[in-house]
């Protein structure tokens, strides 16, 4: 592979194929992560312009469109 830890305390440690696959499933979660952010901020965003419309129109706020937990 060619990579070496360099702040492993231990001399020689080489990265190997269980350290990439953790690497990879990590950032596939940190990925996941950050899509459900973004789409709860639009989301958000999308609640904002329903509630700022509805309560031009008849005064009241609606209830809430939808709230997404990761």
């Amino acid at each position: 592979m060619g990579v070496v830890y360099t702040d492993s305390k231990i001399s020689d440690k080489v990265l190997t194929e269980l350290d990439i696959e953790i690497l990879s499933t990590m950032s596939q979660q940190i990925q996941a992560s950050v899509q459900a952010i973004l789409l709860q901020q639009s989301i958000d965003l999308l609640q904002q312009i329903l509630d700022d419309d509805s309560i031009q129109i008849s005064g009241k706020k609606n209830a809430s469109l939808l709230n997404f937990c990761h």
